[in-house]
C-alpha cells in the first residue's frame, strides 16, 4: 500500500485496514477466535484464541503473535518445518525456494492452528495456505508439458515431460491433506468453508513492466534524491506501486505543498501546472511520429487526499526502440518499459476459484453459481449471526445456508477496529516481504 505523501510503498499491514475484518467483528461481539497466516494481520490482534499473523516468521518484529508467549514456539516449529528436507524434496524436488518457503509457512500455520484448537475454546477458526499459488505461477508450464502437451509446445515451446510436471500435483496433494487434518479436528459439529482467492490457469504472453519516472526526469519535472524522487524539488512523480506495474494506465500526482511530505508546488498554483504538465507529456512521441500516451487524463483534485492521483495516462503500445521528447531530445524505450521478471512465469490468475462449504447449518447438494470473494465475510458473519455491513460489496450466500431467516443488517462494520499502529515496520523484513512478492512476479 502506499505511504501517504510519500512516493514509496510499503507491504500491507493491519494498521493501514480501514475497515474492521470479520474476526474483528466477532471478537467484539464475544467471540474467541483463531486466526492463522492471513494478509494484513501484523501486528497481531487480542481476539481471544491464539492469532499468528502473516509475519510471525520472519526476524526482528514485535507482536507478530498473539498472545506473544506463543511467538517462541512458531518460530521453533518454523525451524524444524524447514528442516526437514525430505517433505520439502518429495513436494519440490529441491529446485523452487520460492515454493518451498510458501511451504513451510502453510504447514506452520496448519500445525499451530490444530494446537490452537486443542488450546482454546473458539467459535471462529481461519487459517490462510499459499503454496498452491506459488506452484502454478512458477510450474504451469511443467506441469500442462505432462497433461497438455501440444499447449506447453504452442505456448512454451516445451517439447518433452518436465521433471517437475508433478510439483503442482504434489502441492495440492499436501494442502488436501492439511484441509483433511484440520476437518478431522474441526469435527461434523462445524460449519466449514473452503475457499480460494482465484483460479490459476497459462499465462499467455510475456509482461512489461513500467515506470515513468525516468522520463520524468528527462523532461525536467523531477529531480533525485538518489534512485528516488525528491518531493522537495520536484513537480511530479510517479508513486512506487500505486498502478500494477505491468499495467499500460499510469498515475501521475503533484508534489503539492501540505499534501506531499516536503511537497514543493504552492496549492494555488496546482491547476495551471498540471494543464502545462500534461500539454507536455502529450508532445511526447515515438520516433515514427506516433503520440507516446493514447490519453492524457486530467482527474479530480483531491488536495486534501495524499493517496489522490492528478493525472491519468494509457502508453500507447508501438514496437519503436525510441521516443522523441519536445524539443528533439531522444530517449530509449527501454528505459521507461522493461521486459517483467514475471513474464518468464508459466502461470497466472484465472477469476474462477473454489467454493465448497459443509456442516450442520449448510445445505448440501448445491452448486452455488457467480460466487465471488467478497461474498465470504458476509456469509460467514450470516452463519455466525452477526450483522451483515449495509456497506459490502459481497453478498450472503443464502443458497448454502439452511436456515435464511437468521441475519440482520448493520452499519457497525464502518466503525474502525484499529490495531496498535504505533509499531514501526521492520526495514528488513520489509526488504524480505518484498523479496518474496519479486519472486512471484507480483512486484518489480
Amino acid at each position: 500500500v502506499a505511504v501517504p505523501g510519500s512516493w514509496r510503498s510499503v507491504p500491507v499491514g493491519g494498521a493501514q485496514r480501514r475497515l474492521p475484518a470479520i474476526w474483528d467483528l466477532a471478537y467484539a461481539r464475544g467471540l474467541s477466535v483463531i486466526l492463522s497466516g492471513w494478509y494484513a494481520t501484523w501486528p497481531a490482534e487480542p481476539l481471544g484464541g491464539w492469532v499468528t499473523s502473516d509475519r510471525a516468521l520472519l526476524e526482528g518484529l514485535d507482536s507478530v503473535t498473539s498472545p506473544d508467549s506463543i511467538a517462541g514456539g512458531v518460530r521453533l516449529r518454523a525451524e524444524q518445518v524447514s528442516g526437514d528436507r525430505e517433505w520439502l524434496d518429495e513436494i519440490t524436488g529441491g529446485r523452487f525456494p520460492v515454493i518451498e518457503n510458501d511451504l513451510v509457512k502453510d504447514r506452520v500455520m496448519v500445525e499451530t492452528t490444530l494446537e490452537a484448537l486443542e488450546a482454546n475454546d473458539w467459535s471462529l477458526a481461519l487459517v490462510y495456505v499459499r503454496a498452491t499459488d506459488s506452484a502454478q505461477h512458477l510450474t504451469w508450464k511443467d506441469y500442462v508439458s505432462l497433461e497438455r502437451p501440444f499447449m506447453a509446445r504452442w505456448l512454451y515451446g516445451v517439447t518433452e515431460p518436465s521433471r517437475d510436471a508433478r510439483i503442482i500435483e504434489n502441492v495440492y496433494r499436501w494442502t488436501d491433506g492439511a484441509i483433511a487434518d484440520l476437518l478431522d479436528a474441526v469435527g461434523s459439529d462445524t460449519n466449514v468453508l473452503v475457499v480460494s482467492d482465484h483460479g490459476a490457469g497459462y499465462r499467455l504472453a510475456g509482461g512489461r513492466a513500467f515506470d515513468l519516472n525516468p522520463l520524468l526526469l528527462r523532461l525536467g519535472l523531477q529531480e533525485r534524491d538518489g534512485t528516488h524522487p525528491d518531493l522537495a524539488r520536484s513537480l511530479v512523480y510517479e508513486r512506487m506501486d500505486a498502478r500494477p506495474f505491468w499495467s499500460a494506465t499510469r498515475w501521475l500526482f503533484l508534489s503539492v505543498q501540505g499534501r506531499e511530505n516536503d511537497g514543493w508546488l504552492e496549492p494555488e498554483r496546482v491547476e495551471a501546472m498540471r494543464d502545462s504538465v500534461a500539454t507536455l507529456l502529450s508532445e511526447v512521441t515515438y520516433s515514427g511520429g506516433e503520440s507516446f500516451f493514447e490519453d492524457v487524463k486530467r482527474l479530480r483534485m483531491e488536495l486534501g487526499d495524499p493517496l489522490s492521483a492528478d493525472l491519468e495516462l494509457e502508453v500507447r503500445s508501438s514496437s519503436a526502440d525510441e521516443i522523441v521528447l519536445p524539443g528533439g531530445a531522444r530517449m530509449p524505450v527501454s528505459d521507461i518499459i522493461s521486459p517483467s521478471k514475471s513474464g518468464s512465469f508459466s502461470g497466472n490468475h484465472r477469476m474462477g476459484g473454489l467454493l465448497v462449504a459443509a456442516g450442520p447449518d449448510i445445505r448440501g447438494g448445491r452448486l452455488v453459481r457467480g460466487a465471488s470473494a467478497l461474498d465470504v465475510a458476509p456469509t460467514v458473519a450470516a452463519l455466525l449471526g452477526l450483522p451483515v455491513g449495509d456497506h459490502l460489496e459481497g453478498r450472503v450466500l443464502d443458497e448454502v445456508r439452511v436456515d435464511t431467516r437468521t441475519r440482520f443488517r448493520s452499519s457497525d462494520w464502518g466503525r474502525r477496529f484499529a490495531p496498535d499502529g504505533s509499531l514501526q515496520p521492520d526495514t528488513e523484513a520489509e526488504e524480505e516481504i518484498r523479496r518474496q512478492l519479486r519472486g512471484l512476479g507480483y512486484i518489480q
